[in-house]
C-alpha cells in the first residue's frame, strides 16, 4: 500500500508564507528598480528582462529547501 502523505506542521506553512512574501517583495521591488532605470536611460529591454530573470533564479534557490 501507500505511504500516508505526512502532514503539514505550523512552522512548514509559516516558512512557505515567509518565502512567498519575500520573492514578491524582491520582484516587484528589483523589477521596479530595473524599469526605472530603463525611463532614465541606464538600461534597456534587455537589462529589465536579465535581471528579472536571475531575481526569479535567486528567489528560486533560496525557497528550494522549504517545502
Amino acid at each position: 500500500m501507500s505511504e500516508p502523505i505526512p502532514k503539514k506542521d505550523l512552522l512548514t506553512t509559516k516558512r512557505q508564507f515567509g518565502m512567498e512574501l519575500f520573492g514578491t517583495f524582491a520582484i516587484v521591488y528589483c523589477g521596479g528598480m530595473a524599469v526605472t532605470q530603463v525611463d532614465l536611460g541606464n538600461s534597456t529591454v534587455f537589462g529589465v528582462a536579465l535581471q528579472t530573470a536571475f531575481t526569479v533564479a535567486v528567489v528560486c534557490w533560496a525557497g528550494a529547501g522549504i517545502c
